[in-house]
């Protein structure tokens, strides 16, 4: 293993022990991406591509409605967060 994968390897089992810790669970999809990341058969940028890919295709029709919801969140919940 090259230092570079090991370093990335550490870093994936970093990232998922946090989204762990979070409740989120790792999909065996990004697993795989992360996977190839680390043994640079992909960048970074290739990865973060599929997983926006993947997830637009999940919410479908309905991303419209999704990307104005986090909006809508993040005006309504942020901006008071900010102002205190």
């Amino acid at each position: 293993m090259s230092p570079i994968e090991t370093k990335r390897t550490a870093a994936i089992k970093v990232a998922d022990a946090l989204n762990s810790i979070e409740g989120v669970p790792v999909s065996a999809f990004a697993k795989d991406l992360s996977a190839k990341w680390a043994k640079g058969e992909i960048t970074g940028a290739d990865m973060k591509a599929a997983l926006i890919a993947k997830h637009n295709k999940l919410v479908g029709e309905n991303f419209e409605t999704y990307s104005d919801g986090i909006k809508n969140y993040k005006e309504k919940y942020m901006n008071n967060f900010n102002n205190n």
